[in-house]
């Protein structure tokens, strides 16, 4: 069941960089808890609230993209570290970000989706280790 939740969430973010919402929402469960406290503290609850706040990130970008570099199988948890390129749109600054995800599912479905500043961070929050 583990490598299947490995395949729920990288198929996950191939859609959302793609731009098929749709299929990127189809690997969330209705009620999806959303945490991002690196970005604003946001916690977010159901699908709509979870995509208005990500979008909210998104938009605040120009040349934005998202990529993951690894994800690692924790069972139910799975850790992925992403790379998000781009540049301010109020700032016109280029940024490089290495962002950590642990995606929590059951029934091969994402129930919480939690955003960390390292990879570090986010193995401890799965119970892993480096």
């Amino acid at each position: 069941m583990s490598q299947e939740n490995v395949e729920v969430v990288r198929q996950m973010f191939k859609a959302w960089s793609s731009g098929d919402r749709d299929a990127a929402r189809a690997a969330f469960d209705e009620n999806v808890v959303f945490i991002m406290p690196p970005i604003d503290a946001t916690v977010s609850y159901g699908v709509p609230d979870a995509e208005r706040a990500v979008e909210a990130w998104r938009r605040s970008w120009e040349d934005y993209s998202v990529e993951v570099e690894e994800l690692i199988d924790g069972g139910e948890h799975v850790v992925a570290i992403s790379r998000q390129r781009g540049r301010g749109k109020a700032s016109g600054t280029e940024v490089d970000l290495i962002s950590a995800f642990v995606c929590t599912l059951r029934a091969s479905k994402i129930i919480r989706a939690e955003v960390f500043e390292t990879k570090g961070q986010a193995l401890e929050a799965a119970g892993l280790s480096e």
